[in-house]
């Protein structure tokens, strides 16, 4: 008996929804091996940037690519230089860490992968301590906070906490060096004595 023939036996025999069943099972498994069909955590990475595209995805409205939406929130913060003006920045990363923190845990070290989130958030480590020491810097160590509020310096520090977390301490100083290097200096004051003035000097462990 040929294949033909075969074919048209099983079909007399094998009723019609089975085949069609039988069908599209194959089809979808054809589908599967082919499109592996995303993970659980392709879901909440790709849902994570949707879900923040008002406050770090691409500014649209500047010609210069790259620019994301947040960084126009600092531009105003730092203009404002008050607690009022900066509020849709810091209430902004507040939203994007909360969003973080509430993925699956295996989870969130693959967001934590993705350079464009190391770059968001390694951006907010620097400007703080900018938007804190002002054009001048603090007069002494016990104004350093600036106008910022506890609520701020709490945002700040859990920052730095999931930063160190995921790309390890060593990376962590080596931001904090190049935040101290920059910032303006009239003053003249030492190495050690920008430090103390900086919030980075604070100690994070009165706000986790």
């Amino acid at each position: 008996m040929n294949l033909v023939a075969l074919l048209e036996k099983l079909e007399r025999l094998i009723p019609s929804w089975l085949i069609a069943l039988l069908a599209i099972l194959i089809a979808v498994l054809y589908f599967f091996f082919n499109n592996p069909l995303h993970g659980l955590c392709d879901t909440q990475i790709t849902n994570y940037w949707v879900l923040q595209e008002n406050f770090l995805g691409r500014d649209t409205t500047r010609k210069m690519k790259g620019f994301s939406k947040y960084e126009g929130h600092y531009e105003r913060c730092k203009k404002t230089n008050s607690a009022g003006g900066c509020y849709p920045y810091f209430d902004g990363f507040e939203s994007a860490l909360r969003s973080y923190k509430s993925m699956d845990d295996e989870c969130r070290p693959k967001l934590a992968q993705k350079g464009r989130f190391k770059k968001v958030f390694g951006s907010f480590i620097k400007q703080v301590p900018r938007l804190a020491w002002g054009d001048e810097g603090p007069k002494s160590v016990y104004s350093k906070d600036s106008w910022l509020s506890a609520r701020d310096l709490r945002l700040y520090c859990n920052v730095r906490n999931m930063f160190d977390d995921n790309y390890g301490p060593a990376t962590l100083k080596l931001l904090d060096r190049k935040v101290l290097s920059k910032l303006p200096n009239p003053k003249k004051l030492k190495a050690r004595e920008v430090r103390e003035r900086s919030i980075i000097g604070t100690n994070c462990s009165r706000y986790y």
